[in-house]
Parts: C-alpha cells; structure tokens; sequence
C-alpha cells in the first residue's frame, strides 16, 4: 500500500483531503507541524508529501530539502493558501512536482496525487528493474537518485537523450549506463567530443569519406554513424558543433541515412543518438549558433545532472571510495580520512564536480605517500587557499551582527537632514546595507566564482550583476 503524509495545520483542510482521497488506498497519515513530520519520515518510508507552506515554524519551503533527502525520497506536493510566483519556482527548482493554491477544486487535487503516485510507481518499477551494479555512478543524494531513475527509463526506450550538466559531472558515465541498460548493449558505443572540431574534419568523422575526395584523405574512412551499426552514439558537448554540421547531422536523425564525402551512395545505419552539453542550448538557439529544430530532435528525454555542490550528500561517500580505489591502484598503503580534512573537502565548492573531486584524491594520495593519514596539508593549493578563506568567512560571521545596522545606533538618531529619519528613509537604508553585507559574504564564500555566488544566492547572473553595479563591487 502507498503511504502518504499531509503535513498541514489547518485540521479542517486536514479533513476534507482525507475525504478526498479516501478511494485511493494508500495510507494516510497527518502531521501539524515540521519536526512532527521529520521525525515520521525517519519511522517510516512515505511515496507522497502534501505540504503545506507556512507552518508553526515557518516557511517550509526553507526546508524541502530536508524532505527531499529522506530515506525514501518521497514525492512532493506544496500546497499554500497563499501563493507566489517566487515561492513556486523555488518549490519546483528544489524538488516538488506541483505547487497548488488551496483552496484548489477536489478533483483537481484528487487528481494531481492520482498523477503522483502513478510517477512514482513507474519510477519504483523502474529502479526495481535494476540500475545494474556494474554502473560506476556513486551517489544516494534525490537529485542523483532521480537521473538514476530516468538512466532506466531511457533504456527501456529507443529515443534519442540529450544529457545536461556543467564539466566533470559524469555526462558520459551516464551515457554508458543508458547503453547498457537498451537492448542495445551488446552492440558498440561510439564516443566523439565535438568541442573545437572544424566543419570538414566533423563531417568526415561522423559520416566517413571516400579515399581521395580530399587532400590528406590517402585512405578510406568509416564514419562513426556507420561504426555505431546496432549500438550507440554519444556526441559529446554537441553545442560545439557548427551549423553546417548541425544542419548534415539533423538530416541523419530523420533519415537515419547519410552520404560519406567524395561518394555517390548513401549508406544507413542503426543507431540511437545520446547527446550532452555543458551549455544552455536553449539560450544558443535564441542567439542563433544552434538550430531549434536539431534542439527538439536531440531533446527526446533530457536528463539534467546535478552538480557536485548540490549533491552534499554524495561528496563523503564519492571521497571514500575514490581514496580506497585510488590507494589500491597505486599501490599505497590504505588511507585513514582525518576530521581536518574531511572538514575541507565537504565545504569546498567543487567548480570542477566530481572530476575535480577524483583528481583532488589522486593528488592528495600522491603527496600523502607511505603516511597514514590524508590531512588537510595534503590537499592541492587551490583547496587550502579556499579552506582558508572560508576559516577568514566563518570567523567574519560569528563576530558579525546579525543586521549591520545594529552596529550603528546614530543611524535611528540622525536622517539625512539631521533630523530623525522617515521609515522609507531608514528602510532604504537598511536594504542597501543589508545587500552590500550579503554579497561581500557570498562572494568570499563562493571564492569569488560567479556561478558558485549564484548557486548559494539562488538568484540569476543577471540579477548578480546587477547588485554588483548597485552596489560598486566587483567579483
């Protein structure tokens, strides 16, 4: 039986959704408060959350990543008797699947978690199929549990998937997982990195060429579509590709047929297309270096991976298993992690996700050498030079007040004119300083790394820029 928990302290709402979904067979339990609600997630392994927003201790969409990282990861839905456009996007950015304004009709609710719960039972039946233990993905965090789930779903179809994710996160691990779970796995997996590969060079790799059809071609070439006969072919950073390619390599999607240069007959092959990129293709669409109709063609099952920094769960585990792999490939003697250490890696930023995290362990290990322990003088220059500013950070914030302006009694004493000021007047005031005092201490936690300022502020380049200009201050 399904479970599902109502965390709601409205008890007449509370009431109405138990007669709502009473036909639905699946458990229903009800909780008033936050902590009563965490610590049921802890006892028991709820499908579905119905979340209310603005609980006896606050705002919970604060804290839905608490409900998102329970052992069972449980599906969200937020629903509010006061809703916003800001509190929707953040409700739906970090892990909710609807956002519903109370009070919302009874079969609209209804169903919404009829909807629900049939996702989540194709995602069990999903996982249950088996994400094969061969993968070498490592993480247990919801947002990787999720493109775990859509690894498997992809398999089990023959369209073509386009892999988001910033550099390092693993976009070709996935890729390999998607092969060898299609009844495809047995036939080749062909790899090619588009990034910096000129037209005619492209072109010839992809589709082949026939000896002599141009200078250097002394020989004749098999293109990588006819290579990837019955198997796969993963294009890497395919936003890279010009649009002379773009154009030749969406004719070969429709027709899955192509023509190799210098011949007069075209050949055709068998292959499923997995495409990933580090850019935003939609954004290059609308700047026109990347065309729409290849951007929908390539974009049959998307699979957005998160980045390391989002993935704080993960980056112990990923550590520890790369410190005993690595240990054993180099032939060292096995590392015991100091707390120190430990310290430093979580609170780094990782810009270059878990690629950066695998060399950081070879690194520390190869200075480590013979010695016991990994500490934190082992670490590359660059994370002791951020631990540093975080250790300068963190001593910032405990001796800072919690407003700057408690800092400045004259501030309620004299306004502008000399006299006492307006509340506009004091209001303004305080907001200005309450950003300049914000963004210093970002900026020196993120290192200085605008993505990283964004990610922690959870606001657009855009708008970081703008309170920068605002504000006279530079990254």
């Amino acid at each position: 039986m399904e479970t599902i928990l109502v965390v709601d302290d409205d008890p007449i709402f509370c009431d109405i959704l138990k007669e709502l979904l009473a036909d639905e067979e699946a458990q229903l339990d009800v909780v008033c408060t936050l902590n009563a609600a965490f610590k049921a997630l802890d006892h028991a392994p709820y499908d579905l959350v119905l979340l209310d927003v603005h609980m006896p201790e606050g705002n919970s969409l604060d804290r839905l990543h608490v409900f998102k990282n329970a052992s069972s990861f449980p599906e969200i839905i937020v629903l509010t008797g006061q809703g916003d456009p800001i509190g929707a996007e953040h409700a739906l950015k970090h892990g909710a699947l609807y956002y519903l304004e109370k009070p919302s009709s009874g079969d609209s609710i209804r169903s919404v978690v009829r909807r629900v719960l049939e996702y989540r039972r194709n995602k069990k039946q999903y996982a249950s199929d088996g994400f094969a233990a061969e993968h070498p993905i490592i993480g247990t965090s919801f947002k990787v549990q999720e493109c775990f789930s859509n690894v498997v779903k992809a398999g089990q179809s023959n369209a073509n998937v386009l892999i988001c994710g910033e550099t390092g996160t693993g976009k070709e691990l996935f890729a390999q997982a998607i092969h060898r779970q299609s009844s495809r796995r047995d036939g080749p997996f062909i790899v090619m990195d588009c990034t910096n590969i000129p037209s005619n060079l492209a072109e010839s790799l992809l589709f082949g060429h026939r000896k002599g059809s141009f200078t250097d071609a002394r020989e004749s070439h098999t293109g990588l579509f006819k290579q990837a006969d019955k198997g796969t072919i993963f294009l890497d950073e395919i936003g890279d590709l010009s649009l002379t390619v773009q154009r030749s390599l969406l004719r070969v999607l429709q027709e899955r047929r192509f023509r190799p240069i210098g011949s007069q007959v075209e050949e055709s092959s068998d292959f499923r297309l997995i495409a990933a990129t580090n850019v935003n293709l939609k954004q290059k669409v609308q700047e026109d270096v990347f065309r729409e109709d290849l951007y929908y063609r390539l974009s049959g099952l998307t699979i957005e991976l998160p980045p390391l920094r989002e993935r704080d769960d993960d980056i112990i585990l990923l550590m520890r298993h790369y410190v005993e792999k690595i240990c054993r490939e180099l032939g060292v003697p096995k590392k015991d992690i100091s707390r120190s250490f430990l310290k430093d890696v979580e609170a780094y930023h990782w810009p270059g996700n878990v690629r950066e995290l695998v060399n950081t362990m070879y690194a520390s290990i190869s200075a480590a050498n013979d010695e016991a322990s990994l500490y934190p003088h082992h670490l590359p220059t660059e994370i002791r030079i951020a631990s540093a500013r975080n250790n300068l950070h963190d001593n910032m914030a405990d001796n800072a007040c919690v407003c700057p302006l408690m800092q400045e009694e004259t501030a309620l004493a004299i306004g502008e004119n000399g006299s006492f000021p307006s509340f506009k007047e004091y209001r303004d005031n305080a907001l200005r300083k309450a950003e300049r005092h914000y963004l210093k201490h970002v900026i020196v936690k993120a290192n200085g790394d605008a993505r990283t300022v964004c990610s922690y502020a959870d606001f657009s380049r855009a708008r970081l820029y703008q309170l920068l200009k605002q504000h006279d201050m530079k990254l």
